[in-house]
């Protein structure tokens, strides 16, 4: 068995750090905690779990604090983890069984890092690396966003770590890290580039986001996740600003990139509802639910059908509606096509039995929506 280092960066981290290191102290041999300039009570609460606590003078750079944490370790294998990150009981076990396997012939330990809804579902899932080989001499790059790209042999385990953030943080941040790179003259590197525009788009200045989106996509040295990414987030500035051509023409490039995954098919089962052409929509929904659930393996996947089965629910009504209207002869187009969640429930139930299965709807649902379709867009669909 190999013996692991939970090497951290934190600052102002005292309400979630002590939650943090109760799920995971257990399952390491060392914890080390590299304080960033806090002010409140988070150097105490680390105090409980170990004496190695370390200060690092920030310098707006992620990579250089976690490389930093990373030079205290004297285990087998450096782990990070984020204050505001958990080992839920069933991960923890799981954990302990992978540690136990570990036999040092690893040089990276991929792990899921997931988050969960308000009734503890998994919404979003993807790999990240999780534990590296401390005499692999792996460094962190990125001032922000930062990643160790895996190398050597890589190994997939199941025990997930989870976010669980609590309260707000400085959301401008990041961008005005970004800013600050550009004002100096430097340049972006290509997952700089591509975050860089995420961030324009989470702050809504999609203008700004779609020149970024389109800068990166015109190299050719990005990872493939990322150029999907970036095509699927410059098809949604497209969106913002009514360019429908536009809007499904990137989401068409990001098939160069990479096989669909869920995801995109929905993206572009979504562009085609827009546009009322039902049919195109239902074929890229239906190749979502066929990609549900996502190989391990893959770096992003969803864990659970939800995302895909309303909007295949959906658009199956939309059909119901669009024969309704004609029958009616109803010309107004629908105002909204965004049900609550309330009227989620009333068409989920139609699909409840393949949920539990986990793959998409059976073409006896299809037949059992299509003898109902008027009624689901009566409850779907605001006219």
């Amino acid at each position: 068995m190999q013996t692991i280092s939970l090497c951290m960066i934190v600052r102002d981290e005292e309400a979630v750090l002590g939650r943090c290191l109760d799920s995971v102290a257990d399952c390491v041999d060392e914890i080390i905690v590299v304080d960033t300039g806090s002010v409140d009570g988070t150097r105490e609460v680390a105090a409980r779990y170990t004496r190695q606590i370390y200060d690092f003078v920030w310098v707006d750079d992620f990579a250089a604090a976690r490389n930093a944490a990373f030079g205290y370790a004297t285990m087998d294998y450096c782990m990070w983890m984020d204050a505001d990150d958990i080992l839920l009981d069933d991960d923890r076990q799981a954990f302990r069984q992978l540690k136990e396997q570990l036999d040092g012939s690893a040089d990276v330990v991929m792990l899921p890092y997931q988050t969960l809804d308000g009734e503890g579902h998994v919404v979003l899932s993807y790999n990240r690396e999780r534990l590296l080989r401390r005499e692999a001499g792996f460094c962190w790059q990125g001032r922000v966003h930062e990643a160790i790209v895996p190398a050597g042999n890589i190994l997939y385990g199941q025990a997930a770590i989870t976010h669980c953030p609590v309260g707000k943080k400085d959301s401008g941040r990041n961008l005005r890290i970004y800013r600050a790179m550009l004002a100096q003259g430097m340049a972006l590197g290509p997952r700089e580039q591509y975050y860089y525009g995420r961030e324009l788009y989470d702050h809504g200045l999609y203008g700004d986001a779609a020149q970024a989106f389109s800068t990166y996509l015109e190299r050719s040295d990005g990872w493939a996740v990322d150029q999907v990414g970036a095509c699927r987030l410059l098809a949604g500035c497209y969106e913002k600003a009514g360019q429908t051509v536009e809007r499904l023409g990137v989401l068409l490039q990001a098939l160069r990139y990479a096989v669909p995954d869920a995801g995109l098919c929905c993206d572009l089962g979504r562009c085609f509802l827009d546009a009322q052409q039902y049919r195109q929509a239902i074929w890229w929904y239906e190749q979502a639910c066929a990609l549900c659930p996502i190989p391990t393996a893959a770096l992003f996947c969803n864990k659970t059908n939800t995302v895909i089965f309303r909007p295949c629910s959906y658009v199956y009504a939309m059909i119901g509606l669009a024969r309704q209207k004609k029958r009616s002869s109803i010309t107004s187009r629908p105002r909204s096509i965004i049900p609550s969640r309330a009227q989620w429930r009333t068409t989920d139930s139609i699909f409840s039995s393949r949920k539990q299965g986990g793959m998409g709807p059976a073409s006896s649902k299809r037949a059992e929506l299509a003898e109902t379709s008027c009624t689901c867009a009566v409850f779907m669909v605001k006219i």
